[in-house]
């Protein structure tokens, strides 16, 4: 991957039963449009690096990409200036989704206004985390070995410490239905 000096970093990795290497990629800032093809997406190559194609895009700060349930799932946050709003999030990544961002955070809140960006077409969070929550690692835990447990999503929420209430410093377990609902 190409080494970027600004923006959010490169996410999680992980690798699908495909046997291809699935990466989040940060974007370049918080409120500016950005054109570098390969910034606030989820990618995904062959395991030797070839091949690259373009999963989903619109994201901030992709923390991290976890297939759970044969689906793969990835973390964003939103800028600080949007702590009063619950903008993190965890999404489930759909093939050529866009999830909003420069644009949108979140379904309806404007984050740069364009004429032909309609933020309810962003593809809506399956969960949305407390405002400044601030997720930043996702993993699938499908054993049974703490009671509870089976079968669940584990996320790590960093928090923010300028946030009003404090949603984040915990890890959560994520419990599913059959329709991941």
């Amino acid at each position: 991957l190409p080494f970027y000096d600004k923006g959010f970093w490169t996410g999680g990795l992980t690798i699908g039963d495909d046997n291809r290497i699935y990466i989040a990629i940060g974007a370049p800032c918080d409120n500016c449009e950005f054109d570098t093809s390969e910034r606030g997406q989820i990618l995904s190559m062959e395991l030797d690096g070839s091949d690259r194609q373009v999963i989903a895009t619109g994201f901030r700060n992709p923390a991290d990409v976890e297939f759970y349930r044969d689906e793969l799932w990835t973390l964003d946050s939103s800028p600080r200036e949007y702590l009063s709003f619950a903008t993190d999030e965890l999404n489930l990544v759909q093939e050529g989704g866009w999830y909003g961002f420069p644009y949108c955070v979140g379904v309806d809140t404007v984050n740069i206004p364009a004429d032909n960006i309609q933020c309810e077409d962003v593809i809506q969070p399956h969960i949305w985390f407390g405002s400044g929550s601030t997720p930043i690692s996702l993993v699938a835990y499908p054993y049974n070995t703490l009671p509870g447990t089976q079968d669940t999503l584990i996320v790590v929420l960093k928090g923010e410490p300028t946030a009003i209430d404090f949603y984040g410093y915990k890890v959560v377990m994520i419990n599913f239905d059959e329709d991941n609902q």
